[in-house]
């Protein structure tokens, strides 16, 4: 029918109002209401549940506070930036209904024991109408409420049990398998299964199919015990932090942000878990920063192990003259273990051009340290020389590695003390095994 004025609200109705966030602009404060392009009238500002940008408005009738309702618009006590959210809710009113006419209260409304037998529907099993209080025969009627039945129903068959909605919720089996969900034991449909040999069995298509849950505190969230005894346990510890626990005699695992720690007996344990044992090995390591020894400061901190193969360039350190290095004869293979770096290899000079004017100099796969107190300098005979010239004098073939330099240079040394220039002709060969510290 017609109205003159507003359409009433239904009871009892709930309304999704229309998002009126578009017309927000950090002035405008009143705004039409709607529910599906069509106006609403809210009775009071408490029928609306207001939200702007996740946070819930305060209904205020007097409009000092959050928002009231005029007519048809809402009104916010401040204007709405632009790009603020919104959502609301539109409540419809309570009616008291005062006393109820006849033939409309449901069953929740009638009083215990205030339905007579005249009342019952014809269909229903005159059995429990002649039921006494009390009875305890099994093939007697039923009782009636408040009595107590002690006795065996015999032959009583159940394929399960239904969920109130022409369909079965739990079924158990002819093996007393009790399955929920599902009418037949099988891990390729969901549901679950309590088999009775002791199993547990839950299946779940894309998503977790157990989910265990410790309102408060830290501990256990699942026990493992054998023939009685603990023999492990899941749990939580520092709030967030998982752990798999062992009993007391035995190493678990915590794990931490950005660690996994030892743990043992509900506790971390430092400096007494080994990872692995001289029988029982893992086989690789794969790690980015550095394997700490013997202690945790940078000084013990081990974070590089490289090898490989460096090709060599030789060098007449006057420019005068170009050595060429025999293909087969020009890398040395070096081992950098931390700062270390180890160096072998054989080069044999396969070619020379130009007149030599300078020492020989080799590059080097890396730089040397570079310290204040040439603490990083390294030499000694760790290249044996074959077929290489010297310009004046000399005995010892020796080599020098200067601090911030990737070259080793070749001397001959004095027993005086004194280091000579080398040089290459085409049958100068090297033999090399040195080591030096790079930074």
């Amino acid at each position: 029918m017609a109205y003159i004025g507003n359409s009433p609200a239904n009871t009892g109705n709930y309304q999704l109002v229309d998002d009126i966030a578009s017309g927000f602009n950090g002035s405008l404060v009143s705004f039409a209401l709607a529910s599906g392009g069509t106006a609403i009238t809210p009775a009071k500002s408490g029928q609306i549940l207001a939200n702007i940008n996740g946070v819930m408005q305060e209904p205020d009738d007097g409009g000092t506070n959050g928002f009231k309702v005029v007519s048809s618009n809402i009104v916010f006590s401040s204007a709405p930036a632009s790009g603020d959210t919104f959502w609301a809710v539109y409540q419809g009113q309570n009616v008291d209904i005062g006393t109820p006419s006849d033939d409309v209260v449901d069953t929740a409304h009638i009083k215990d024991d205030a339905v007579t037998a005249a009342k019952l529907a014809n269909s229903i099993n005159t059995d429990i109408a002649t039921g006494v209080t009390g009875n305890t025969t099994a093939n007697a009627a039923l009782p009636k409420a408040g009595g107590a039945m002690t006795g065996t129903i015999t032959n009583l068959r159940s394929t399960g049990i239904d969920d109130n909605a022409n369909a079965l919720a739990v079924t158990i089996d002819a093996s007393e398998n009790v399955l929920v969900g599902k009418t037949s034991q099988d891990s390729s449909s969901s549901g679950c299964e309590l088999l009775n040999n002791g199993t547990a069995q839950f299946t779940r298509d894309g998503n977790s199919a157990l989910r265990i849950n410790r309102l408060s505190s830290d501990g256990e969230l699942l026990r493992l015990s054998k023939a009685g005894t603990t023999v492990g346990s899941i749990g939580v510890v520092n709030t967030n932090n998982p752990f798999i626990s062992n009993d007391a005699d035995n190493s678990g695992l915590q794990f931490g942000t950005n660690q996994i720690l030892p743990h043992y007996d509900d506790l971390q344990r430092d400096n007494a878990v080994d990872l692995g044992s001289s029988s029982v090995r893992f086989k690789d390591l794969y790690l980015s920063g550095g394997l700490k020894v013997g202690g945790t400061g940078a000084a013990n901190t081990l974070d590089d192990y490289e090898e490989g193969v460096h090709t060599v360039t030789a060098t007449d350190s006057g420019g005068g003259a170009t050595y060429g290095l025999n293909s087969s004869y020009d890398t040395f293979a070096y081992t950098k273990i931390g700062r270390l770096v180890t160096i072998t290899g054989t080069l044999v000079c396969s070619a020379v051009s130009g007149t030599p004017s300078g020492t020989i100099t080799l590059t080097l796969p890396y730089s040397c340290v570079n310290t204040t107190d040439q603490g990083g300098r390294s030499g000694g005979a760790g290249i044996a020389f074959y077929q290489v010239q010297k310009y004046t004098s000399g005995e010892y073939a020796q080599h020098n590695i200067s601090e911030g330099a990737n070259i080793v240079s070749l001397k001959y040394g004095s027993v005086g003390g004194n280091a000579y220039s080398t040089k290459f002709n085409t049958s100068s060969q090297l033999y090399c095994n040195f080591s030096y510290f790079t930074a």
